[in-house]
């Protein structure tokens, strides 16, 4: 959403005959003063010259044009500030003076306060509130500058967040939809400007339909917004990641490669080499060879990117979590390729990752992952498979349970992949002659019952 950009030149001095000296010449003293501490930024020195002209400006009686202005401006200093219980007491006063004694001579003005208010209310998470206010700016500003106006775009745009924030999703939808023939209208006039905020628009609309898992039409709304920032920064990186996503979704590997590639060579240039996102990156380019068919391509990059892990300079945490899934995406590619030796060597790795037992190139261990979650649950699974085929069950149930218990804190004591533990386990529980056998085959039976009858 644009920044707080108000319709009426907030540079200019109210309209109004001056006075007698005395509070009048105390008022712009402090107006003047308020106004150059706001121009470099300095918000707080701002806000409380602003809180003093107001005050003064109150003797002048409230239907003065003086005191509306001073409380929002006030009210964008204190928001500014990130007081958002202050600014909008501004706001709301100097809205009620807008209403009472100005909006026919600056509607302008009281579109921007009523956005201003919106605005502070979606960013205070009280989306309700916020829709009802942007509507309100929204009429106003289509009244007074017609239906193509820039500010009634920008008020769609505003309008589309607190709708989203609100769960109100479709409704977002035709939001998004609206500010973007507005600035389709706008672009050719007013350039590069509005094409930035155009861009926006349509990748928050990409975004908004892959929510909605509609990735085909998610991705001709984020190539639009690609076309429009041809720039290397951090919103382009971002972008990328968001289509390459919906391409991978629609199982249009080629283009999600090229994307991926492309998006691989400006996180390098913008963070490095060795960062974490370059190398998260390189994981997806991997797993993107693996879903094309080109599961050996894909081993020979996992392997490049597990060796420069292991000589990475990252955070313990995100280097044992990056190690890790590159290990299992190794293993699924082993997996496809029926290498078993390969993929049991390389699940002990991933245990080994967890546990803080992974050596470094210097010969030291790494730290362990902190909390064991569904990947692991999933390594010591295919490793309980593994041990089962070889008839080493007692192997084979260490591994089953430790999987069980894992899936329990993650899943809950009811879900179906807790279900298929159990079963996995009363099969090798029975080749044992374990008593207990019998018991987790009913327990996996009756879970998997139950939830298919609340399904």
């Amino acid at each position: 959403m644009p920044g707080n950009r108000p319709k009426a030149d907030l540079n200019s001095e109210p309209q109004v005959e001056l006075d007698a000296p005395g509070p009048v010449e105390n008022y712009y003293q402090f107006y003047s003063k308020a106004k150059e501490s706001g121009t470099f930024g300095d918000y707080a020195s701002a806000a409380d010259d602003y809180a003093m002209a107001a005050s003064l400006a109150r003797v002048f009686g409230e239907d003065d044009e003086r005191l509306m202005d001073s409380l929002s401006r006030l009210a964008y200093c204190h928001y500014r500030l990130g007081a958002l219980e202050e600014a909008e007491s501004a706001y709301r006063e100097a809205l009620t003076l807008m209403e009472r004694y100005h909006k026919g001579k600056h509607p302008d003005r009281f579109a921007s306060i009523l956005w201003s208010l919106a605005v502070l209310l979606c960013d205070d998470k009280r989306f309700e509130e916020s829709v009802q206010f942007f509507k309100r700016s929204m009429e106003v500003s289509q009244n007074w500058a017609g239906p193509y106006d820039r500010f009634v775009a920008d008020c769609f745009w505003g309008l589309s967040k607190a709708q989203t924030g609100a769960g109100r999703l479709d409704d977002a939808e035709e939001s998004i939809k609206q500010a973007i023939d507005i600035y389709e209208h706008l672009a050719p006039i007013e350039g590069a400007g509005v094409k930035e905020f155009l861009s926006v628009n349509y990748s928050n609309l990409g975004v908004l339909l892959m929510q909605g898992k509609r990735f085909e039409e998610a991705a001709l709304f984020l190539e639009k917004a690609l076309k429009l920032r041809p720039g290397l920064d951090q919103n382009r990186v971002a972008l990328l990641n968001r289509l390459s996503t919906c391409y991978l979704k629609t199982k249009n590997y080629d283009r999600a490669s090229r994307l991926i590639k492309s998006n691989l060579k400006g996180t390098a240039q913008l963070f490095g080499a060795d960062h974490a996102e370059t190398i998260r990156l390189e994981l997806a380019l991997a797993n993107c060879f693996d879903l094309n068919g080109r599961p050996e391509d894909s081993i020979n990059l996992f392997k490049k990117t597990k060796k420069k892990l292991e000589g990475s300079n990252l955070d313990s945490g995100t280097e044992a979590a990056l190690m890790a899934a590159c290990l299992f995406e190794m293993v699924l590619c082993y997996q496809k390729l029926g290498e078993q030796n390969n993929l049991k060597s390389t699940l002990e790795e991933i245990v080994n990752v967890y546990e803080g037992r992974y050596p470094d190139g210097s010969g030291s261990y790494k730290g362990a992952i902190p909390s064991k979650g569904a990947l692991y649950a999933d390594c010591m699974v295919k490793l309980g498979e593994i041990e089962n085929k070889r008839c080493r069950y007692k192997k084979a149930r260490t591994c089953i349970s430790d999987a069980l218990t894992v899936r329990k804190l993650v899943f809950g004591e009811e879900h179906k992949l807790v279900a298929d533990c159990l079963l996995k386990l009363a099969e090798i529980e029975s080749r044992l002659n374990l008593p207990e056998a019998a018991e987790k085959l009913r327990a996996g039976q009756k879970m998997l019952k139950d939830l298919r009858n609340r399904a």
